[in-house]
């Protein structure tokens, strides 16, 4: 499986996406924070050219495809690199003692 950011040819010209990519930078959060059963708060965004990179910690593999889905489900999104990790096994277990 190949991870990559885009590199386009606005890029190499010296021209920017910046403001449609912040534009969907923050309607990427906003799916994020409506998608039912995803801590949005967990899950960090980049966008490059429409591509979104999502990394953080989710607690199980559906979060994991939720996230993606509602991410691929906004208007403007050409891409999805999912870096979202699941918690070691055994962190569960402690998880509850921590404060």
């Amino acid at each position: 499986m190949e991870v990559y950011l885009p590199v386009t040819q606005a890029q190499s010209t010296g021209e920017s996406n910046l403001p449609s990519d912040l534009a969907l930078k923050a309607e990427v959060a906003s799916a994020l924070k409506l998608a039912p059963g995803i801590v949005s708060a967990r899950i960090t965004t980049a966008v490059l050219d429409g591509h979104v990179v999502l990394l953080g910690v989710v607690s199980d593999e559906a979060e994991r495809r939720r996230a993606a889905a509602a991410v691929t489900g906004v208007d403007g999104v050409k891409g999805v690199t999912n870096w979202l990790f699941l918690p070691e096994s055994d962190y569960k277990a402690l998880r509850p003692k921590l404060r």
